[in-house]
């Protein structure tokens, strides 16, 4: 499943959340801040998922913020 510039990938009880935009080293703007809400929910509702991995594509997690 994919939303936008967030990757979810669900085997069993774990769900792994990816955010996608490497090249702006995964900064996080309103875009992937929505997708990722929209990902949560949707992994929230699978009510076999246990745990949930967030990371990032690219070198490094994120660079925080994109101002």
């Amino acid at each position: 499943m994919a939303n936008g510039t967030v990757r979810v990938e669900i085997d069993g009880h774990i769900a792994v959340m990816t955010v996608s935009r490497p090249e702006k080293r995964n900064a996080l703007d309103l875009d992937m801040l929505g997708s990722l809400m929209a990902s949560a929910d949707e992994v929230e509702a699978d009510n076999a998922v246990r745990v949930v991995i967030l990371t990032g594509e690219g070198q490094g997690f994120s660079a925080g913020g994109d101002i």
